[in-house]
């Protein structure tokens, strides 16, 4: 014996609900009033492309430009005519742990990311400290040549 199923498929439809205030809303109504503005976080560890070749270029700039600066500073300081009063290590010091700061938040974005950046940016980032290392080591020389002087 077959069973043959001659009811008619229902279709449940939904066309109106109460909101918490005990008013009806049709569906339509209720969807004008749903904001959609959640903000996408970036996940850490994306392959995405955090640090651009044009940023990196302005950072070499600016970095370069505040290191010629302080090399003439620096120059000054270790001409032996120059007054020990007149040296002021403390500040370049200053300048230069800012210029730090400013390559290893670059850093710390290109490390952040599995995205594959040009092999020129890092390069572009280690020079660029082993640069500020050169400076801080003769910022260092002067601070003892100072100390040394003030201790005769």
């Amino acid at each position: 014996m077959t069973i043959i199923n001659n009811t008619q498929p229902v279709q449940l439809r939904r066309v109106s609900t109460t909101n918490l205030a005990g008013n009806t809303m049709t569906f339509p109504q209720l969807a004008t009033n749903v904001k959609n503005d959640s903000i996408q976080h970036p996940q850490k560890g994306e392959s995405k492309k955090t640090v651009h070749l044009k940023e990196i270029k302005n950072l070499k700039k600016d970095i370069s430009t505040a290191l010629t600066q302080i090399k003439s500073s620096i120059d000054r300081m270790m001409d032996s005519r120059t007054p020990s009063w007149k040296k002021d290590p403390a500040s370049i010091k200053n300048q230069l742990t800012k210029l730090t700061s400013s390559i290893q938040t670059y850093q710390d974005k290109l490390d952040s990311t599995s995205y594959k950046h040009h092999h020129s940016k890092q390069e572009t980032l280690t020079k660029l400290n082993a640069a500020i290392s050169e400076n801080k080591n003769k910022i260092n020389t002067i601070e003892n040549e100072i100390s040394r002087k003030n201790v005769s």
